[in-house]
């Protein structure tokens, strides 16, 4: 099984354009934006065919306490809905927290990240801005619940 994450409508384009070419069967698509948003709901109906589930949801307010708690319960809440285990997750936006917090709650034998944009690519851009966490707060994050930071996932 896949999951691919998606947080604008060309990654729904690019997630798409994957599943066509490489023809993955059992696919589930969780697009993380605006729920009111026309645009989103047009082109997450485009994935929908090729999909066992698909949802949109809100992406999670900024919390100033408590807020590696409150995504992971927001991320569990999200993946109700979702298979516990996926062979690949697929996504764009690996220095997004929440989608740090997805991945915390699901098992995978595989991460594919895609590039949308000239953000991938520029070592300038916020996706690469090093932020220092240290151990002693990964491990008490990792006791809230979020396994992964941005750093696992680029190795």
């Amino acid at each position: 099984m896949f999951l691919f994450i998606c947080m604008t409508n060309l990654q729904l384009l690019i997630a798409r354009s994957i599943i066509e070419k490489e023809q993955l069967k059992k696919v589930d698509v969780l697009f993380i934006g605006d729920v009111d948003n026309v645009k989103n709901q047009y082109y997450l109906k485009k994935i929908q065919p090729l999909c066992r589930h698909s949802d949109i949801v809100p992406q999670v307010a900024k919390f100033s306490t408590f807020k590696t708690i409150q995504r992971t319960r927001y991320a569990k809440k999200i993946m109700e809905k979702y298979a516990r285990e996926y062979h690949t997750v697929f996504f764009a936006n690996f220095h997004v927290p929440l989608i740090h917090h997805i991945l915390s709650c699901i098992t995978f034998s595989e991460i594919k990240t895609f590039d949308d944009g000239t953000n991938n690519i520029n070592q300038k851009s916020i996706m690469y801005e090093n932020k220092n966490i240290s151990a002693t707060s990964k491990l008490i994050r990792k006791l809230m619940g979020r396994k992964y930071h941005k750093d696992e996932i680029l190795k």
